[in-house]
């Protein structure tokens, strides 16, 4: 397994759309980010629009193929993850946010590669200028300036797909190399501070090498966010670089630095220390538990939360 932290995951501006305008909006698959990065992407992303193709469509056929892979599927195995996770910062502003996130998760995995969807529950209380940060990060990430008042929110997040391939095996000379996908779909409602309502893209590789009883692992990354109405998102690099103990054959613990640019200009980059342990209760339950500590006005102040990973 891993060295890495399991974890859940993981703009504020009026439209003027009416609400029938607004529900095949949230309905489509966005093309801008598209356009901007993959022409092929966007070939496929104007099939999608062309024949309104519901993200929870996209989703649902996402998780069955999922299912019937993992059921017929012989070298590899399917998991089940559920987890709660707490986080609250003000990012720069003159009011705190928490944001509560309960994600389920399936996941397929084999010595090659792995496929996953992870579906969150969110609760955000706050000023209005802070949403999930979504693509798998912890806490949440400033859209904007304006402050329409303290409200909170419940409801589904955004959605998040996953894919991963081998590039290569650690060996005595070399670590172990992952290439990692992730499509982000902005399923979170816009206007209830649930996510941005625009969908996302990243890139990243993911690199571990092991020296006896420890991990040294890393990754390094690149988001490409489509821009909610009235907000300019940047593209970003990100990171991590973290080492983990082997404290017996059942424990591990660790921690890990997470830094990345900043999305919103004027903003601060995100960076935060965080510290994990991880149980193997037996063969077919995993726990990791975790606290972060905010490092920037980017990130939150402070993240807890807990993960557990079932086999079936």
């Amino acid at each position: 397994e891993r060295a890495g932290i399991d974890t859940p995951l993981g703009g504020d501006a009026q439209c003027g759309e009416n609400s029938a305008a607004r529900a095949r909006r949230r309905g489509r698959i966005s093309l801008t980010a598209m356009k901007n990065h993959n022409h092929f992407l966007y070939r496929i992303g104007k099939i999608m629009d062309r024949h309104q193709i519901n993200r929870w469509t996209i989703v649902t056929g996402f998780a069955l193929a999922l299912a019937s892979f993992g059921a017929t599927a012989q070298d590899g195995r399917m998991s089940i993850s559920v987890g709660g996770e707490y986080s609250t910062g003000d990012y720069g502003t003159a009011q705190k946010t928490r944001i509560w996130t309960f994600p389920v998760a399936f996941k397929y995995e084999s010595e090659q590669f792995s496929v996953g969807v992870s579906v969150p529950f969110v609760n955000v209380d706050g000023p209005g200028t802070v949403v999930p940060s979504g693509m798998g990060q912890a806490g949440g990430m400033r859209t904007s300036a304006f402050s329409p008042g303290d409200r909170s929110e419940f409801g589904i997040g955004d959605v998040l797909l996953t894919g991963s391939y081998r590039l290569s095996q650690e060996s005595p000379r070399g670590p172990r190399i992952d290439l990692v996908g992730k499509v982000k779909l902005g399923t979170g409602d816009r206007e209830d501070h649930l996510g941005t309502g625009e969908d996302e893209l990243a890139i990243q590789v993911d690199l571990e090498k092991t020296f006896g009883g420890t991990t040294l692992f890393g990754s390094v990354g690149y988001r490409m966010p489509d821009d909610p109405p009235g907000v300019n998102f940047h593209n970003v690099f990100y990171g991590s670089v973290g080492l983990g103990f082997n404290v017996s054959d059942q424990t591990t613990l660790g921690f890990a630095l997470n830094m990345q640019d900043n999305l919103l200009p004027g903003t601060e980059s995100p960076r935060d220390l965080t510290f994990f342990i991880r149980n193997k209760l037996n063969n077919a339950q995993r726990m990791t538990v975790y606290v972060s500590r905010g490092l920037s006005d980017g990130s939150p102040d402070w993240v807890v939360g807990v993960m557990m990973k079932f086999y079936p």
